[in-house]
């Protein structure tokens, strides 16, 4: 409305990201952050007093307009001394520690960069994430030959964005079979986005840990996966959902009683995979144990038998189940090696009574071997590629099971 009213003036557009948020989270409290982030909003309160706007844009992200400039340079040069005037302080105090507002500002200018708002919010936004990554703390304005070479990767967090506020995912489910009977044990919810700018789960995971947003990805495929387990755990009749935890920041049960009211019944119906990375992570570990207890969870290893994988690992998180990543399996009829790194694996959680699930069997040669090895569960394209819908839960593989033996 203000370029409209006055088109022919010029303005400036900030987009400001606050550097400090996830420190003063994570040392102090999410409450402490909360009031961190009201305090440093009554600070760009302030800028409307000079006919600006002001507005949050996500989590800790802030955007600040001020049109009717006679040229770019006055633009620029006012919001400038805005930024020297008003973000150089304490704003904040807990504990008796004072902390300064620092943030990373990328600012664009009407209509020297662009005509349209919705890519001068874009501009600015792309500025602001490229000083977050190259100098943390500063401001810089846009510039068109650094954005073109990158604007692929900048549309992506863009998309990466109006993935979480939309919540563009959802989930394939890949049968999971009782190596006993042929049986369903359970299903592998796996992500899926819903946007075409991205071709892949890991597509996502990297446009997440670039921006250190792997938090709300992770609340959103909690909250994505809840809600599709409050609409159907009744039917699963005791059916598994194995379900990954993204970020090294298991969520505790308040923000889990926040995400689905009926989460207590939820919970013991999901299986949690750790990645093996994690279980170095202590204070995770023991959140994940007394988390387990408390809701009668079941817990997973993730991808063992690839990195550093050591049997202090397996004990460190007291896994309920180890998968074993396809790598091991793999042509494993074909290479003595991966038999014998099998076989230790197997004779070591058996054990402590930890069970086996081997992932990737996509040749009848390979689950021969699993066979023999005694293994529990086993899942894959042998058996079933994932889909949205679930395999019925009555249906097995017995047939298929028999016609190994």
């Amino acid at each position: 409305d203000l370029i409209n009213a006055n088109p022919d003036k010029a303005g400036a557009l900030l987009c400001i990201g606050m550097d400090n948020l996830k420190y003063i989270n994570d040392t102090f409290s999410r409450e402490a952050g909360d009031e961190y982030i009201l305090r440093a909003s009554k600070i760009f309160w302030m800028f409307e007093a000079s006919g600006g706007l002001a507005s949050r844009l996500s989590g800790d992200e802030f955007a600040l307009y001020l049109h009717g400039f006679e040229n770019s340079k006055m633009a620029l040069d006012t919001v400038l001394g805005f930024v020297k005037e008003q973000l150089n302080k304490y704003i904040f105090t807990i504990q008796g520690v004072s902390h300064k507002f620092r943030a990373s500002i990328g600012v664009a200018l009407y209509p020297d960069d662009t005509y349209f708002v919705d890519e001068l919010i874009k501009y600015a936004g792309y500025t602001m994430y490229e000083v977050r990554r190259r100098n943390k703390g500063g401001i810089a304005r846009f510039d068109s030959k650094i954005y073109s070479k990158s604007k692929e990767i900048f549309d992506k967090q863009m998309a990466f964005d109006s993935l979480i506020d939309e919540k563009q995912i959802h989930f394939a489910f890949q049968p999971i079979v009782d190596m006993k009977d042929g049986s369903i044990f359970g299903y592998e919810a796996l992500m899926r986005p819903k946007i075409p700018e991205f071709s892949s789960p890991l597509d996502i995971l990297d446009i997440a840990e670039s921006q250190a947003k792997m938090l709300p990805l992770e609340k959103l495929t909690f909250e994505v996966l809840f809600k599709w387990m409050g609409d159907n755990y009744l039917s699963l009749n005791g059916k598994k959902i194995f379900f990954n935890i993204i970020s090294d920041s298991f969520l505790s049960e308040i923000e889990m009683r926040h995400i689905h009211p009926n989460y207590k019944d939820i919970l013991p119906h999901l299986v949690f995979e750790i990645l093996e990375s994690s279980t170095e992570d202590d204070d995770l570990i023991k959140n994940i144990s007394a988390f387990r207890d408390k809701f009668n969870a079941t817990i997973a290893l993730d991808d063992y038998g690839i990195g550093h994988s050591n049997q202090y690992r397996l004990l460190n998180l007291n896994a309920d189940i180890v998968k074993i990543d396809r790598f091991l399996v793999s042509d494993i009829h074909l290479n003595r090696d991966k038999r014998t790194m099998m076989e230790d694996i197997a004779a070591f959680c058996y054990s402590k009574d930890i069970k086996i699930l081997v992932e990737g069997v996509e040749k009848p040669e390979e689950l021969k071997i699993c066979m023999q090895l005694g293994i529990d569960y086993v899942q894959g394209f042998y058996f079933a590629k994932p889909g949205f819908e679930l395999t019925n839960p009555a249906a097995g593989y017995k047939s298929r099971l028999d016609s190994i033996v």
